[in-house]
């Protein structure tokens, strides 16, 4: 969970127009896993396994929306000059 989080953290300090929507989408995942409490030694709870499942979905969602975004992204971009350009940003 943490390296996935770390792995989407990028998000935040990427300047590309549109990337905003996804940034505040892995914000409010990341804010709701946060905000669970849980009782670790309480074996029979499973609330976190619950949770787990859920995150894991949420991020699946968010990483395609990403994909079909950068995707989006590349068809617009005319020629090699701009194609680097944006992978800069």
């Amino acid at each position: 969970m943490f390296d996935t989080i770390d792995e989407l953290s990028v998000l935040h300090e990427c300047h590309a127009e549109g990337i905003e929507m996804h940034s505040s989408k892995l914000n409010f995942i990341v804010n709701a896993i946060k905000g669970k409490t849980y009782d670790l030694l309480d074996h029979r709870k499973i609330d976190f396994i619950n949770d787990y499942k859920e995150f894991k979905n949420q991020i699946a969602e968010l990483k395609e929306n990403l994909q079909q975004y950068i995707n989006k992204q590349f068809l617009n971009v005319k020629g090699v000059y701009r194609s680097i350009l944006s992978l800069k940003r």
